[in-house]
């Protein structure tokens, strides 16, 4: 994950300077805390790479356990705002960021469950997507049949986001 984080230059989002500068942690972007306090136990959902991201120990520590609508709109974490130029390279496109944004304290369980796994789904397609891209794989090859069938991995998203936004994020970065 560094290496695609430091490739499109991700920057710390409380002091905007460059990861690769940072005594870095691996922030959970739906923290543990929080997920636990709304029922969300499963560890491959609590600990999903689609779940974390590089930040410096210090905005880590005063991210804690805040729901991730409390810390997005806190200017002591982001002074400029959770901008686009600043979560992009993170791999938070505009439907992950308004994911985010619904992930309030006050989300009972199923629905604070429902905007996890959006979250984590559209991150992840946008995650999968630039993979794909920095390997030249535009299609998955059949197995068995050995022929070219088109890619739909993501075609089973949740309604509710748009896979759409989080994979042109992919294509913003190389722009």
């Amino acid at each position: 994950m560094f290496c695609l984080l430091a490739l499109h230059n991700a920057r710390d989002w409380r002091r905007g300077e460059d990861i690769r500068l940072q005594e870095l942690h691996d922030h959970h972007i739906f923290p543990q805390a929080y997920l636990r306090r709304h029922d969300v136990t499963r560890r491959v959902d609590v600990n999903s790479v689609a779940n974390r991201t590089l930040i410096s120990n210090e905005t880590n520590t005063r991210i804690k356990d805040k729901a991730p609508a409390d810390y997005i709109g806190d200017p002591a974490i982001f002074p400029t705002g959770a901008i686009p130029s600043l979560m992009a390279p993170h791999f938070i496109g505009q439907a992950s960021l308004t994911l985010m944004r619904e992930a309030t304290e006050a989300a009972a369980f199923p629905e604070a469950a429902d905007i996890c796994q959006r979250f984590l789904q559209a991150r992840e397609a946008a995650m999968i997507a630039e993979i794909r891209r920095a390997c030249g794989i535009t299609a998955a090859v059949g197995v068995f049949a050995q022929e070219t069938v088109p890619d739909d991995a993501a075609g089973d998203m949740q309604a509710g986001t748009d896979p759409q936004d989080d994979q042109e994020l992919g294509e913003e970065l190389l722009a």
